[in-house]
């Protein structure tokens, strides 16, 4: 009996070996090889959302491009919030986030940022209608309710722009398990709040959309984006990357970024979703 329980502890533990051998040997040719790419990203427009039973969005349709070039089909993950991205990676449930990660010294060893690159900077997203007072400098902040999400970058500079002005912000919070930065443009242009914090990407494809917002009051120095890959997928990273390379002055990525970031797509009122009651006090 001792032996029968010795010999099976041996072979349990071969197995997991085996495993992880696997687990450890898996890069973009096993991606390859199964047909299929894993994307984790979020139900936003700037990344991916569904119209008219067509799946869209910026980052979809990015991330779609090279899929095809290399004969894959896409699998979407779409994570609940930002929060959850990184993690839906690292449990091996994705292969790649398509979505804008800020690029972190705390995630660099475990993460390899790649493919869509992108530099932006914090902005307030205001309201811009005729009888609106459209702020034009970080000083006339003061004494104004600001929302962002709870536990973000966002709120995260607020924080230390309130320090840099000596007080007087008025800080909000919404709940990030539930909401979006988007979302909370939508409340703005809405009129159900006044002022939010959202990357100047972000807030400008969000202009295309609901045009009686501002989005010119910059309130941050310019932050590096990029996607994401596990650390052990190199050759994803690698190329991911060098597919963008090739791509970002191509006359169809240009025709993409003018569509989602630049042409006007209309206002409608009737729309939009009301978030007021997930607001946290």
């Amino acid at each position: 009996m001792f032996n029968f329980g010795r010999i099976l502890f041996v072979f349990i533990l071969f197995l997991l070996s085996c495993n992880r051998s696997k687990e450890a040997g898996y890069d973009f040719p096993q991606i390859a090889a199964k047909d299929t790419l894993r994307v984790i990203t979020l139900n936003t427009s700037t990344s991916y959302f569904i119209y008219r039973d067509q799946e869209m969005g910026y980052h979809y349709e990015m991330i779609k491009s090279f899929a095809d070039e290399h004969g894959l089909e896409l699998q979407v993950v779409v994570a609940q919030n930002t929060s959850a991205l990184i993690q839906l990676l690292l449990n091996n449930s994705g292969d790649v986030v398509a979505y804008s990660v800020p690029v972190e010294n705390a995630l660099k060893d475990s993460v390899l940022y790649c493919g869509l690159s992108e530099v932006s900077h914090q902005v307030v997203v205001q309201r811009a209608e005729c009888d609106d007072t459209v702020l034009q400098d970080v000083t006339e902040l003061i004494g104004r309710d600001i929302y962002v999400l709870r536990g973000s970058k966002y709120e995260q500079r607020m924080n230390n722009l309130n320090q840099e002005l000596g007080g007087g912000l008025r800080l909000r919070y919404a709940d990030r398990d539930t909401l979006v930065e988007e979302d909370l443009i939508r409340m703005v242009s809405g009129g159900e709040i006044r002022y939010t914090v959202a990357d100047e990407y972000v807030a400008r494809l969000n202009h295309t959309y609901f045009r009686n917002i501002d989005v010119g009051l910059k309130v941050s120095f310019d932050q590096r984006t990029s996607w994401a890959v596990r650390k052990d997928t190199p050759v994803l990273a690698d190329s991911l990357t060098a597919w963008f390379g090739r791509v970002n002055r191509a006359p169809h990525y240009l025709r993409l970024t003018k569509r989602y970031f630049e042409e006007a797509k209309g206002f409608h009122a009737d729309n939009q979703s009301t978030f007021v009651t997930m607001l946290a006090p």
